[in-house]
């Protein structure tokens, strides 16, 4: 996933094997998504064009340290595996 300043697209785009240009690696066919930040650990994402109104959540978990310890991606954790713990 892509965080943006702003919302520029609707749904996903299907990416080409290769880099995103900042050193990520895209496998071939992914889907990539535009975000973008409602607040200090949120992030929104409109993932389905049916639906362009109900956005997708992207928390950040924010450790003691005040860095992000985890995150959840909404629009995979509908059986509780969109959390993905920092390793430590």
């Amino acid at each position: 996933m892509t965080a943006q300043g702003g919302m520029t697209a609707q749904g996903g785009r299907t990416a080409e094997a290769g880099s995103d240009g900042e050193g990520n690696v895209i496998p071939d066919g992914a889907e990539t998504y535009v975000m973008r930040r409602s607040d200090r650990d949120l992030l929104l994402t409109f993932p389905d064009p049916d639906m362009p109104g109900k956005p997708s959540a992207v928390r950040f978990a924010i450790g003691r340290d005040g860095r992000a310890s985890a995150i959840t991606i909404g629009m995979l954790d509908g059986d509780g595996s969109g959390t993905l713990q920092k390793e430590p």
